[in-house]
C-alpha cells in the first residue's frame, strides 16, 4: 500500500514539472523556428500568439504566428530557415502568418506587412514553391518569381520626405524590382512587375499601376540589398525615421 502510494506521489510530480517545463517554453518552441535575428539597431519587439511581449535581440529566433515590431530610428534584419533575408525600416510591423520549411511538408511563407516598409531577398520557398509564398498589405497581396524587392506602406505616416521640403506621398502600397519580378493582386485586378520598375496601389479598389520612375519615398528609404556584407553601414547617415 504505502510502495503504491509512494509510486503515485512520484507520477503526480513528474506530470507537475513536466507542465512547468512546457508553459515556460516560448510560443513555437516546439516547433521549429522560423528564423534568427541578424541585426538590432534602436528598439524593437516580437509579439507572440499568447501576446507576450519581448525584445528582439541578435541571436534571438521568431516562430509562425508572431509579430514583430520596429521602433522609430530602429533596424531589424531577419534570417529565415530557408536563406531569405528581410530588412525592416523604421516603425514597420509585421505577422509570419504561415510558415513551413522542412523536407517532408510542403514549402509555404505567409507574412502580412501591417505598416512600414522592408526589403527582401527571397530564399528557398520562393524557389521550390514561389505560388506558396505571399506577402499580405492592406491593399493587396504579393506573389514572387526569385525576387530582391523593396516595399512600403504609407498611410499618413510616410513623412521621410519632408526633411527635404517635399511633401509626403499619396497613401498606398509602393514597391520597386531589383531581381527578380513580383505580382501584385487585389480585387481591382493584378500587375505584374519586372526588374527595374516601380508600382503603386492606392487601394483596393484601384488597379496596380507602374511608374515612370522610382518613387521619392523609395529613394528617400534607400534600403540596401539584405545580403550584402557592408548593408548596415548606411544606418548611421540614414535619413529614414
Amino acid at each position: 500500500m504505502t510502495e503504491t502510494k509512494s509510486y503515485k506521489n512520484y507520477a503526480l510530480a513528474i506530470v507537475v514539472l513536466m507542465s512547468m517545463a512546457i508553459s515556460s517554453w516560448p510560443v513555437g518552441a516546439e516547433t521549429r523556428s522560423v528564423g534568427k535575428v541578424v541585426l538590432v539597431t534602436g528598439k524593437a519587439a516580437i509579439h507572440s500568439i499568447s501576446g507576450e511581449l519581448r525584445k528582439l535581440r541578435v541571436g534571438g529566433v521568431f516562430y509562425e504566428g508572431e509579430t514583430i515590431e520596429t521602433h522609430k530610428e530602429s533596424f531589424v534584419k531577419l534570417k529565415y530557415t530557408d536563406g531569405g533575408v528581410m530588412y525592416l525600416r523604421p516603425t514597420t510591423k509585421i505577422i509570419i502568418e504561415e510558415y513551413k520549411f522542412t523536407k517532408d511538408a510542403v514549402d509555404k511563407l505567409v507574412t502580412n506587412l501591417v505598416k512600414g516598409g522592408l526589403r527582401t531577398v527571397t530564399g528557398d520557398i520562393a524557389k521550390r514553391n514561389r505560388d506558396n509564398y505571399k506577402m499580405k498589405t492592406p491593399v493587396a497581396t504579393m506573389g514572387v518569381y526569385g525576387t530582391d524587392f523593396t516595399v512600403r506602406f504609407c498611410n499618413e505616416d510616410c513623412t521621410d520626405l519632408e526633411a527635404y521640403g517635399a511633401p509626403s506621398p499619396d497613401n498606398g502600397l509602393y514597391m520597386g524590382v531589383n531581381k527578380g519580378g513580383i505580382v501584385i493582386s487585389n480585387a481591382a485586378s493584378s500587375q505584374i512587375y519586372r526588374v527595374g520598375q516601380f508600382g503603386h496601389v492606392a487601394g483596393t479598389q484601384f488597379k496596380p499601376r507602374i511608374l515612370p520612375s522610382a518613387p521619392a519615398i523609395l529613394v528617400a528609404d534607400n534600403l540596401p540589398e539584405p545580403n550584402e556584407n557592408n548593408s548596415n553601414n548606411f544606418i548611421k547617415d540614414s535619413s529614414c525615421k
